[in-house]
């Protein structure tokens, strides 16, 4: 999604172990113009290039690493875009420890469509914003801090 509204060029990805889920979460984007690719766990992700997708919605409750230490690892690996906690139990979580890991946000599930969508739309605009008013101001890319996007 470009501040311009142009929803076909972001590309989500999906950390979910509910592969039923996480298929059912591509398609509903993938219907919205969005590009998704899923993953079962954490460390798939952090094998991949993960730098190229626009948002990473990330599942807490990981089999092997948990989402929020692949979220403190994708920081850590100056992913700057937003990193969205989705869980079961999200009210089980902090919403500033959550940021201190370097979630964005955070949503429970079961998902409400508009209410992802819309929060997809402000993040990711708003991250694109960011980084090019950075790279405007400084002639290259810079990390973004992870909570500004949020």
């Amino acid at each position: 999604m470009s501040a311009a509204g142009n929803e076909s060029l972001a590309c989500v990805a999906i950390v979910d172990d509910d592969e039923e889920s996480a298929l059912i979460l591509q398609e509903f984007l993938e219907s919205k113009g969005l590009s998704a690719e899923k993953f079962v766990e954490a460390e798939a992700l952090l094998a991949e290039a993960f730098h190229r997708f626009a948002a990473i919605l990330l599942d807490i409750n990981l089999p092997g690493m948990w989402g929020s230490e692949c979220a403190y690892e994708l920081r850590r690996r100056r992913y700057s875009g937003p990193i969205i906690a989705i869980s079961g139990n999200i009210e089980r979580w902090d919403q500033g420890d959550l940021q201190d890991l370097g979630f964005t946000c955070a949503l429970g599930k079961p998902l409400e469509p508009k209410r992802l969508l819309d929060l997809l739309r402000k993040t990711i605009i708003r991250s694109h914003e960011a980084a090019s008013d950075e790279k405007a101001k400084t002639g290259a890319m810079q990390p973004l801090d992870p909570l500004s996007a949020g």
